[in-house]
């Protein structure tokens, strides 16, 4: 088969377009004729307005698949059935089944042409050609073909045309789909010539539903919500298409339905805002189905987006004793003789304190440690010790502030104390005799704090200033949940006063179901083929209560299932993370491949799926890294009497070096200098001096060898391709003169905390060395073969997602970003300013920002989307 590739400039031939369901054509830089005349499968016409039916598989076209065709004398190929059809028609025409017609004309091939078929075992692609085919009567030759390739690309090539060519039709037709470039010569720009080839593609169709915008995943009942969806359209066509939404409670009853219509440009995306709104009606999970589509989608599976949103009321009753005396009363629980003195002293001091006996619930976060001011307040987050009190809400995050203001421990009494009491299961800090700052005012209060989320205030001794403090809590930063009681002595009603107390109890317990897969706790990076694997998981449980649930395991080759594991867990109590082994054990396969492993949990009422799996990538090799020593069935040289090199031979089981060298021990005294060769063997086993594959740097051994063991390479600067199963060595020295003839190589047994030395060695003939220049100058020798494996957490990402961790965080944290396409990364604070910024590439990126910042709330941006809170705290 000749293959002709012609390159030809064209101007105004063909404007590049589509047609209504996304084929485009263009008009080729170059010219391909693939001629089959003889090598391909000639038609045996024996009539005019012929038709042949021929296998090929699997051919897409339009919205179908198809797997013969019917090839016609008349310039075309139909589907489904013959045609013989030799009058060209408008499309679209009604007449003719499915085709595809390069020069739709009354030819005549049989008469001094003909018809071949080849199907290119090189790429699969069908060639069709007619050549030399006359028109009916009188007219032509024609010759043309049509190249059909399993992607769906349609190539009409035209070698040789003449006239007429203003009666044929050039273009496609599947049912109600059409693509017409050329009827009885209109529009006349678009009659082929001689050395053109026109290119048919199918136009990539892919809308996906990309991110619930609204409602967010916590939401409160009675709150009004207009549903959102970010849909991207990733084809290479305008696309409209109708968003839908549907929301359902647990039972499975809709509660909401709506659709709209999105207009979308080629790769653009856009927020598609429904106009009817939604409000939960009450405490529940709400289910929500967001999905997009339109015909001929080539990836519907992400065509539809699942969530689950989660209705709690937020928020707390707030009762005074003077109130309601009944829920608010107050019973003073005084722990200064029976507590622990929290050691906090002085003006302005604040102290950390991680021996919270349970965690506690605050609005939709458990809490395990705290932070206790001098000042009046606790914060769960911040080691804040302001002393001018602020309304809420403020910019002290997660605070009880039972008494805020500028207070001092300035006599023998003053004291804070701090008691778990086992037999309530309450924790109290109490402020016992606490002064005001510059005055002789004195205060005794304390905070207590329940399991189930409650807390309480409570009053025993006010005298003095009492209209300058800050009473109340603050969830956050306050964007939502605060609440003021009272500031500086508004309104009068809530003045604290001896005997007082006030109560916060949360509208509806805080609860929260949540088990996560953390990482896989193998280290895959090193897994070598036919070795036996417990594969491990690390899970950790977010939930307020203890969980027991299971996790699962399936480890791919491919398409290809190769084993599942499981495991399970008891009783993980929350917060806490756990390792979990998971069975049966699996037998890495005895040759190098590739892998892929999802882990997952199952758990009833999990309110974060999110992060129930996990998905890892990585390779087996045959070696991967491993020291070459004495007594590990490889070779070690001495050679007979008046050899000149020492070496340590090595079978290669991979079919790289990467690396090669020794580790060497010595005490401080001159020693020769030491250079590290790579040679073959030669046909008698021994190194082959002609066959040096690589020759390293000298190393000196009169600076460099000491009493520290040192390992030393011999610097590949690029790996060494081995034959696999070939005997090769590490040589050194492998040009001493004669006068250091004979020393040969070390025997180091991993058994032996105390490997001998070269001058304890004897070679073939009993010949003994003990004061070589060598003695006491201990050496491992080493190699690495073949490639490293590798593990990454996921193939390059379909969507881009952004995390920090830790956060709330000190100066530094890190920066997960996992992105499609190259992006920006941007700091932001507060007001706007940028204080970083860096050009994340494609794929998964752990970044930890090189910078040293206040502390505050700072903004992480990916692109123009994404958006990330952090808070630091220094």
């Amino acid at each position: 088969m000749a293959i002709i590739v012609i390159a030809i400039l064209f101007q105004d031939v063909f404007a590049i377009g589509t047609d209504n369901w996304g084929y485009s054509w263009e008009i080729l830089s170059y010219f391909e004729w693939r001629e089959i005349r003889t090598s391909g499968t000639s038609l045996p016409l024996s009539a005019d307005d012929e038709f042949f039916m021929i296998i090929y598989n699997d051919f897409p076209f339009y919205d179908r698949y198809y797997d013969t065709l019917f090839i016609t004398s008349n310039g075309m190929v139909s589907f489904e059935r013959g045609t013989r059809a030799y009058r060209n028609q408008a499309l679209p025409a009604d007449t003719v089944p499915p085709f595809i017609a390069p020069f739709w004309d009354d030819l005549s091939p049989q008469n001094g042409g003909g018809i071949a078929y080849l199907v290119d075992p090189d790429d699969s692609s069908l060639i069709v050609e007619w050549y030399d085919a006359p028109h009916y009567s009188s007219g032509g030759p024609y010759t043309f073909e049509l190249i059909l390739k399993k992607t769906g690309e349609i190539y009409f090539s035209y070698l040789n045309m003449n006239e007429p060519l203003n009666s044929a039709t050039v273009g496609m037709q599947c049912h109600e789909h059409f693509l017409q470039l050329l009827m009885n010569g209109d529009p006349p720009e678009n009659i082929p010539f001689d050395s053109l080839t026109l290119l048919i593609r199918r136009m990539r169709r892919e809308i996906r539903v990309d991110t619930l915008l609204s409602p967010p995943e916590l939401v409160r009942p009675s709150d009004i919500f207009y549903p959102s969806l970010k849909i991207s359209n990733l084809s290479d066509i305008d696309t409209s298409a109708f968003a839908f939404i549907k929301i359902t409670g647990l039972s499975g009853i809709p509660g909401y339905y709506d659709s709209i219509l999105v207009n979308l440009s080629p790769h653009s995306s856009i927020t598609a805002e429904f106009t009817n709104s939604w409000t939960p009606s009450s405490d529940s999970a709400y289910n929500i189905t967001a999905w997009c589509s339109i015909e001929g989608d080539e990836i519907p599976s992400d065509d539809t987006l699942k969530k689950t949103v989660l209705s709690l009321t937020r928020g707390y009753w707030v009762l005074n004793s003077r109130d309601d005396g009944e829920i608010a009363r107050f019973q003073w629980i005084e722990i200064s003789g029976t507590g622990i003195n929290s050691g906090l002293s002085g003006d302005d001091d604040v102290r950390q304190f991680e021996m919270l006996p349970f965690v506690f619930p605050f609005v939709d976060t458990a809490f395990t440690s705290l932070y206790i001011s001098t000042n009046g307040f606790i914060s769960f987050t911040d080691s804040r010790n302001d002393y001018n009190n602020q309304n809420f809400p403020s910019d002290i995050r997660n605070i009880l502030a039972p008494f805020w203001d500028d207070l001092i421990l300035n006599n023998p009494s003053s004291a804070i104390y701090i008691k778990h009491d086992t037999t309530e299961n309450i924790f109290v800090v109490e402020w016992s005799d606490i002064s005001h700052y510059g005055s002789s005012a004195s205060y005794t209060f304390e905070t207590i704090l329940y399991p189930d989320g409650s807390f309480k205030y409570q009053y025993l001794r006010m005298s003095g200033v009492v209209n300058q403090s800050t009473i109340g809590y603050q969830y956050g930063l306050g964007e939502t949940y605060y609440n003021s009681f009272l500031y500086n002595g508004a309104p009068a009603g809530h003045i604290p006063s001896d005997s007082f107390a006030i109560m916060y109890v949360p509208y509806t317990p805080f609860s929260r179901t949540d088990a996560a897969v953390v990482r896989v706790a193998n280290n895959l990076s090193n897994i070598t083929v036919g070795t036996i694997c417990t594969l491990k998981v690390e899970v950790k449980n977010n939930s307020t209560n203890t969980l027991s649930f299971d996790v699962y395991g399936l480890v791919y080759r491919g398409e290809e299932l190769l084993y599942r594991v499981s495991g399970n867990v008891r009783n993980l109590s929350p917060f806490i993370t756990s390792v979990v082994p998971l069975f049966p054990d699996i037998h890495i396969p005895d040759e190098p491949d590739s892998f892929t492993a999802i882990f997952y949990t199952l758990l009833d009422g999990d309110m974060n799926p999110s992060n129930d799996t996990i998905r890892v990538s990585f390779r087996s090799t045959r070696s991967v890294f491993f020291e070459v020593v004495g007594n590990t069935g490889l070779t070690a040289i001495g050679g007979s009497t008046g050899s000149d090199y020492f070496a340590q031979g090595f079978t290669a089981t991979g079919d790289t070096l990467f690396d090669a060298g020794i580790s060497i021990y010595g005490a401080v005294s001159p020693y020769p200098d030491i250079q590290l060769e790579i040679w073959a063997a030669g046909a008698d086993g021994y190194p082959d001096r002609t066959n040096v594959l690589y020759v390293g740097r000298r190393i000196d051994g009169r600076r460099e060898i000491s009493e520290t063991a040192r390992r030393y390479s011999v610097g590949l600067t690029e790996p060494i391709p081995l034959i696999r199963g070939n005997l090769y060595y590490i040589v050194i020295n492998g040009t001493l003169t004669p006068a250091f003839s004979g020393y040969c190589g070390v025997l180091a047994d991993l058994t032996n905390p105390y490997p001998y030395g070269a001058g304890y060695w004897s070679n073939d003939d009993g010949t003994t060395w003990t004061n070589s220049p060598f003695d006491e100058l201990d050496m491992d020798f080493y190699i690495i073969l073949s490639a490293p494996t590798f593990i990454k957490e996921s193939e390059i990402p379909s969507k881009p997602a952004l995390s920090a961790y830790p956060n709330p965080a000190n100066e530094n944290f890190t920066i997960l970003v996992s992105s499609p396409k190259p992006k920006e990364l941007v700091i932001y604070n507060i007001i706007g300013e940028i204080v970083w910024r860096k050009n994340v590439s494609a794929g998964i990126s752990i970044i930890k920002p090189e910078i040293t910042i206040n502390s505050g709330l700072y903004f992480i941006k990916l692109g123009d989307s994404i958006i990330k809170r952090v808070v630091v705290i220094r």
